[in-house]
């Protein structure tokens, strides 16, 4: 049975809400698909009243505002619904007046990223309105750049599968922002095609709907013009804990500039006699590799003249905070003169170069805070046949006494046991996959990147394990990660 509802809007205007709905609603991903866009369509500010409304059409749900459009299944029958309180109210039947998604023409390239790609490099855009291209991601098939004029960060491709061709600024729509947020781990589909009068479309294929929005128009700036090459630059290395420190402190104290100096760390206002000083930063030396971006300097004073050692700059702290988005450890900022930017590296970087190199054996690395890499070949999907010479094989961790005494004829009530790996292990699993085996908790993150499939139901030394499974193109990203 239907129910009439009505609401303070409309006296005029019925809703009808059929009990089915709430059985539906007992899934809970269609729920989370309704939350998440719960605002996205019901924005006031739509150019079309239409697109207040949720329009179901074969199982499909399209939300759109003819820029961005959303679409996922949904167990509902056809017509127009408004989502209320996370749940969807039946308007009327069908008609012709909802907008037509855009046609494609011709697809350019395809790009599969993971979700934590976007978010961290989000909150670099800027708000811009006289420079539109500042305002999105710019993707294509070798570098990730984001900035907002005072902060640029930048990342190289280095596990993920994109297209030659593909090249694109991804505007921050809410829509694309709040799903990626849902699961960051998760990798998406992007394909980039145009429609009948070449305008530029971004597909957003996740597991559970698609986006489409309109790619921003326009070139981006040089960004290689600002990363300064000197490599005589003064670094100092800052924990993401002091970071986040100085942002609170700087916001408190209503002073967004803080003097670092080889002496302290200090947050002042002079006004109100606030004060905060910090140990000294750690002096290290410059990274080889090419910086992970670079943040504009807030204020800079001069180095100090009678000695080399001593320097003194100025930075705003929520900058900082912005590039350090879903990072743990510790950052370098290196500086060579006042007027130019500083470059920053992730201490323990998040994006290891690809070489055709493998690891090296742990017979010419005797290095004990390093974890085991072993090597194992098989012949068969679950049947270690072969040990490679050089490797150094992990001893199965002994069972427990109790498990040992257990008779072998009596099935247990439980599934068997896993086997706890401590060390990383690298088994050749088939013709054309490679296995990781350990406790990749730590890393889980950045094994998603390299297009790793978590198993619980391998076999390692004819036992059941977890594991991660991977491409055997893989190999040697996976190698150069375990390794650094």
């Amino acid at each position: 049975m239907c129910k009439e509802i009505k609401t303070q809007e409309s006296t005029n205007l019925k809703f009808y809400y059929p009990d089915a709905i709430r059985t539906m609603m007992a899934n809970q991903s269609m729920n989370a698909n309704f939350k998440t866009f719960q605002s996205f369509s019901n924005r006031s500010n739509n150019t079309l009243p239409i697109l207040d409304y949720m329009k179901v059409e074969n199982g499909t749900a399209t939300i759109s505002d003819l820029e961005t459009h959303v679409q996922f299944e949904v167990a509902l029958k056809d017509g127009y619904y408004s989502i209320r309180m996370n749940e969807p109210f039946w308007i009327r039947e069908l008609d012709d007046n909802y907008p037509m998604l855009p046609t494609e023409k011709e697809t350019i390239a395809r790009a599969v990223i993971s979700a934590s790609l976007l978010l961290k490099f989000a909150p670099l855009t800027a708000n811009d309105e006289l420079r539109p291209v500042m305002n999105g991601i710019y993707m294509n098939a070798t570098h990730f750049v984001a900035s907002d004029a005072h902060v640029l960060r930048y990342q190289t491709n280095f596990a993920n599968r994109i297209d030659d061709s593909f090249e694109a600024i991804i505007p921050i729509v809410a829509p694309l922002l709040t799903r990626c947020k849902a699961n960051p781990s998760e990798l998406i589909t992007i394909d980039s095609f145009l429609t009948g009068n070449d305008c530029q479309q971004l597909r957003f294929t996740f597991s559970d709907c698609t986006i489409i929005t309109r790619a921003t128009e326009g070139k981006y700036p040089n960004f290689m013009a600002v990363i300064p090459t000197n490599r005589d630059q003064k670094c100092f290395s800052l924990s993401v804990s002091t970071i986040q420190e100085m942002t609170k402190t700087a916001k408190a104290f209503k002073n967004d500039t803080v003097i670092l100096s080889d002496v302290e760390i200090v947050i002042s206002n002079t006004d109100f006699k606030l004060e905060k000083k910090w140990v000294s930063p750690t002096i290290v030396p410059m990274p080889s590799r090419f910086p992970d971006g670079v943040i504009m300097p807030k204020m800079v004073e001069e180095l100090v003249p009678e000695s080399p050692d001593n320097f003194r700059i100025g930075l705003d702290p929520n900058k900082l905070a912005q590039f350090i988005t879903m990072f743990k450890g510790n950052i370098i900022i290196g500086f060579t003169e006042p007027s130019r930017a500083f470059c920053v590296w992730f201490e323990s970087s998040d994006r290891p170069a690809v070489t055709e190199q493998k690891v090296t054996s742990h017979a010419s690395v005797p290095t004990p805070a390093k974890p085991k890499v072993t090597m194992i070949h098989h012949q068969e999907p679950v049947k270690v046949k072969a040990i490679e010479a050089h490797a150094v094989p992990i001893p199965p961790a002994p069972e427990k006494p109790k498990e040992a005494e257990a008779p072998r004829h009596i099935p247990a009530p439980t599934p068997a046991k896993q086997k706890i790996i401590v060390d990383f292990v690298i088994v050749h699993y088939s013709e054309r996959s490679v296995a990781l085996f350990g406790d990749t908790r730590s890393i889980k993150e950045k094994l998603m990147e390299l297009h790793g499939v978590f198993n619980r139901r391998l076999k390692y030394n004819e036992q059941p394990a977890c594991g991660w499974v991977f491409s055997l193109k893989r190999e040697a990203a996976l190698r150069q990660l375990i390794a650094s």
